[in-house]
C-alpha cells in the first residue's frame, strides 16, 4: 500500500498494483486541494532509505579510517570519534526522492509507485527558512523581490563560526552549494518553502582537526532535516 498525506481530496493507504503510477494514484484520492504546493511535494521510498543508512555507514568508516590515517600516535582526539558517533545515531534518514511532481503528474510521465512508498503534500506557506551558523537564524516571509543575500542580510549575516558555503535547497528537494562570498553575482532561485542553511565549521568551534573530511557527516543531519522542513506544515 502507498500512503497519501497532507493536501488532497482523500488522503489515506491505498492499495496499489505493479502498475500504479503517481498520477493514477492522485486521481484516484480526487486530485488536489485548491492550496496545495505541488513543487514542494515529497515521496519517501523505503529502498532509498535502505541506500542512505549504507552510504550513512560507509561516509562514517571512511571519515573514521581518515583521521587514524592521519593522526600522529598518541594525537588521535577522541572526540572527534564520539561526536561522530552521536551523529550517526541521530541521523534522521528520510528516504526522500528527489521528484519533480509536475512533470511526474503528465500523462506521458509513467512514474510507477512502490509498496511502502509515502507521499506528502504541503499546503503552501509562502516561507523562507533560513537556520545554521546564521546570526540569527529566523523564519522569514517569501518575497519574489529578495535573493539570497537578502535574506543573508535580514538574519544579520553568518557567523565567523560558518564554513564560506552556503547550502540552499528548493521546495522539491534539490539542492545547491555556493560560496557565501558569490551571492552578488549570482542568480540563485528563491521559492516559497526554501531553505538556506549555513554550515558550521566544527574544527573552529572546538579545535578539532581534519574538519574538512569531518563535515560532509557532521552537516547531514541538518540536510535530511531540512528537506523536510518545508513540507510539515
Amino acid at each position: 500500500s502507498v500512503s497519501l498525506e497532507g493536501m488532497v481530496n482523500r488522503p489515506g493507504q491505498y492499495f496499489i498494483d505493479e502498475n500504479e503510477t503517481l498520477n493514477s494514484l492522485i486521481k484516484r484520492a480526487g486530485g488536489f486541494k485548491d492550496n496545495a504546493y505541488v513543487y514542494g511535494s515529497a515521496l519517501f521510498r523505503k529502498t532509498a532509505q535502505d541506500q542512505e543508512k549504507v552510504f550513512a555507514q560507509m561516509n562514517y568508516s571512511d571519515t573514521v579510517n581518515f583521521i587514524i590515517s592521519n593522526a600522529g600516535k598518541g594525537n588521535l582526539n577522541k572526540g572527534i570519534l564520539d561526536l561522530l558517533n552521536e551523529e550517526l545515531r541521530s541521523q534522521n534518514l528520510p528516504g526522500r526522492v528527489v521528484l519533480d511532481f509536475n512533470q511526474s503528474l503528465s500523462q506521458d510521465n509513467k512514474f510507477l509507485l512502490e509498496d511502502g512508498d509515502k507521499i506528502v503534500v504541503p499546503a503552501l506557506h509562502k516561507v523562507v527558512y533560513l537556520f545554521g551558523d546564521f546570526r540569527n537564524p529566523s523564519n522569514l516571509a517569501y518575497d519574489p523581490a529578495l535573493k539570497v543575500k537578502d535574506y543573508l542580510k535580514l538574519v544579520g549575516g553568518v557567523k565567523d563560526t560558518a564554513f564560506d558555503e552556503i547550502i540552499v535547497i528548493d521546495p522539491d528537494g534539490k539542492s545547491h552549494v555556493y560560496l557565501s562570498g558569490i551571492f552578488s553575482r549570482s542568480n540563485v532561485e528563491i521559492y516559497p518553502g526554501s531553505i538556506i542553511y549555513a554550515p558550521r565549521n566544527v574544527g573552529k568551534l572546538s579545535g578539532v582537526q581534519y574538519a574538512a573530511s569531518v563535515s560532509p557527516i557532521l552537516s547531514s543531519l541538518a540536510i535530511s532535516l531540512a528537506s523536510l522542513n518545508s513540507i510539515k506544515d
